[in-house]
């Protein structure tokens, strides 16, 4: 990954924070975890553990 991604995440991260003053509203539970854990599954079902 490159050093300019990592500053570009992190500083629409930090304006987000500083506009809002607390980024929950951005953040549903739920959602993720069916997105991180959804993608997991099926990563594991596509391919074989040795």
């Amino acid at each position: 990954m490159d050093i300019a991604t990592i500053v570009g995440l992190g500083g629409a991260f930090a304006m987000v924070v500083m506009a809002m003053g607390d980024p929950g509203p951005f953040v549903d539970v739920p959602s993720l975890l069916i997105v991180v854990l959804g993608t997991a599954f099926v990563v594991l079902a596509r391919s074989s553990i040795p």
